[in-house]
C-alpha cells in the first residue's frame, strides 16, 4: 500500500505544480491510508479556507470533493489528470469547520466502467 501512496503523492505534486485552483485552495493536503481504489486525505483549515461566517467556505468542501474523487482513481494506477467532474452535488447540513480544525476526506471507487467512472467521496 506505500506503492499506492507514493503514486497518488506524485500525482498530487504533479497536480499542484501547474498552478491554478488545486494548489492555491487545497496545498496543505496531506494523506492518510491509500489502497487501490479508496484513499484518505487531510486538510488543515486555514483563514484562506473561511467565509464571512469564519467557517469553512462551501466551495472549499466541494473542491476538496472533487480533488479526493480524482485522486482516488490515481490508487487505481491512472496518472494525473484523472479526468473531469460531470456531476458533483452536495447538501450541507452543518458548517464545515473552523480554522484550526482538520478536514477529513475519504474517497471510493464505487463502479470502475468503461465511461463515465461513479466514485464517491466525502468530506468534512
Amino acid at each position: 500500500m506505500a506503492a499506492c501512496k507514493k503514486f497518488v503523492q506524485q500525482c498530487w505534486a504533479t497536480t499542484i505544480s501547474k498552478g491554478g485552483h488545486d494548489g492555491n485552495t487545497l496545498g496543505g493536503l496531506t494523506f492518510g491510508s491509500a489502497r487501490p481504489g479508496h484513499l484518505q486525505t487531510f486538510l488543515p483549515v486555514e483563514k484562506r479556507h473561511l467565509n464571512n461566517h469564519k467557517t469553512v467556505h462551501g466551495g472549499v468542501l466541494m473542491s476538496l470533493t472533487d480533488t479526493v474523487t480524482s485522486l482516488t482513481l490515481s490508487t487505481l494506477g491512472i496518472p494525473a489528470p484523472t479526468g473531469v467532474s460531470v456531476n458533483i452535488s452536495c447538501e450541507f447540513v452543518r458548517p464545515g469547520g473552523r480554522e484550526g480544525d482538520l478536514l477529513k476526506g475519504v474517497g471510493e471507487v464505487v463502479k470502475m466502467g468503461k465511461s463515465p467512472l461513479n466514485s464517491a467521496s466525502s468530506s468534512g
